[in-house]
């Protein structure tokens, strides 16, 4: 939120941050040289749940100063609120919620459920890809993806760091940091509150990995896998934001812990590593799941939608069949442990017991069992109780003919 990302420690982001290729610029002296630069339509894709600590009176202060500031510019507003979960707050997870459903064509997935919101939910959305094809098809520059904490509205100098691509395009893209003048972090490890991607970059990324539930780590792992695709960035220094929050580093944390409301230490560690060495991992954007529960269109430039996420629950084992989250209990220890690679071999994914139902093998099991015939010894003529009991009747005699 107000302080935008994790302290400098020794997680699997000292490389990354220490190898990028970095641009650090003035806000002050470099908005004034983008002069006329070509600008691109933006969406500012807001994390959002109420703790109680004032966040929707925020929210209505930053959905205000946005309104001001771009009310003449192609500028949309997504507030990606978490349902009512019970779970820490995840907001990588919602971010990449919140990109998918606004990409999403048609229904499926990224529906937004029934009624008349949701028709005009599902109307502003359809404008959004008719402006997007009618950049392409003018050959002018893409979608911008802006990923914004609530509480520190951009003040009227930014404004063109919100519609101006960053510099460089291709494999040679770039990532744009809007570092506030009042940060509470050291720039090294700046990377969250307020940051502009092109729309191809952020789905080349792969968005945030899904399974950081609690503050802390996912603005260091976003980081991590935009330096590893080539991406370089550019740090924008002295940003003129309101402070919403107006907390000390130490009152934050204080408020986190008090709340139980932080990544454990050792399990941001442990969710980063895997996240640095796991390449192969398609975790992230192109497989985050969710459901929208509400949807509204607060005015033509923002929507609000609530979403369940689906994506790697506390306590959940994915299946690797149908793709479902489910509860741990659903699948037996040796196959959630497989499916974690605890025994130190490859990964296996695990089968909810549905999938195992419908699997190929499990039907020819029962047509074996519905089929005497397939069960009896043709030597003797004995009937058995499965074809492994046949199996081993006929290695144990000398009835070992073909079946």
């Amino acid at each position: 939120a107000g302080i935008m990302a994790s302290p400098p420690s020794s997680n699997a982001n000292d490389a990354d941050l220490r190898n990028a290729e970095q641009e650090v610029v003035d806000a002050g002296d470099y908005v004034p040289r983008l002069g006329d630069a070509k600008r691109a339509p933006a969406t500012i894709f807001i994390p959002f749940r109420e703790d109680g600590s004032g966040r929707e009176s925020q929210l209505g202060v930053m959905l205000e100063q946005v309104r001001r500031l771009f009310a003449r510019e192609p500028v949309r507003v997504v507030v990606v609120e978490q349902s009512a979960d019970g779970r820490r707050f995840n907001r990588g997870q919602l971010l990449n919620a919140g990109v998918k459903w606004l990409l999403h064509r048609g229904g499926g997935a990224g529906a937004t459920g029934h009624g008349d919101a949701a028709a005009a939910v599902e109307a502003w959305r359809r404008e959004w890809h008719d402006v997007a094809q009618v950049q392409e098809q003018r050959q002018r520059p893409q979608h911008l993806v802006v990923l914004h904490d609530v509480d520190m509205p951009p003040c009227a100098p930014l404004r063109p760091l919100y519609t101006t691509p960053p510099p460089g395009e291709g494999l040679r893209g770039c990532v744009r940091v809007l570092e506030a003048a009042w940060q509470r972090y050291a720039s090294a490890s700046c990377f969250g509150g307020a940051t502009v991607y092109r729309q191809e970059d952020f789905v080349r990324v792969n968005g945030f990995p899904n399974g950081f539930w609690g503050w802390g780590g996912e603005d260091n792992a976003l980081y991590s896998r935009t330096t590893r695709c080539g991406l370089r960035v550019q740090r924008v220094t002295g940003c003129e934001f309101l402070d919403l929050e107006q907390l000390t580093v130490e009152e934050k944390l204080a408020k986190l812990d008090a709340s139980s409301a932080r990544l454990p230490a050792k399990q941001k560690s442990k969710l980063l590593r895997k996240d640095r060495l796991d390449s192969s991992s398609e975790d992230g954007l192109s497989t985050t799941l969710f459901e929208v529960l509400e949807s509204a269109v607060l005015s033509e430039q923002a929507a609000r939608i609530t979403v369940q996420l689906q994506s790697h629950l506390p306590e959940h084992t994915q299946c690797g069949v149908c793709h479902r989250w489910l509860p741990d209990a659903r699948f037996s220890k040796a196959q959630r442990k497989l499916a974690s690679g605890a025994f130190g071999g490859a990964v296996r994914p695990a089968s909810c017991p549905e999938c195992v139902q419908a699997s190929a093998h499990m039907q020819q099991q029962q047509r074996n069992t519905a089929d005497a015939a397939r069960r009896t010894c043709a030597q003797c003529g004995e009937v058995f109780e499965s074809r492994s009991k046949l199996f081993a009747h006929l290695a144990a005699s000398d009835h070992g003919g073909e079946l």
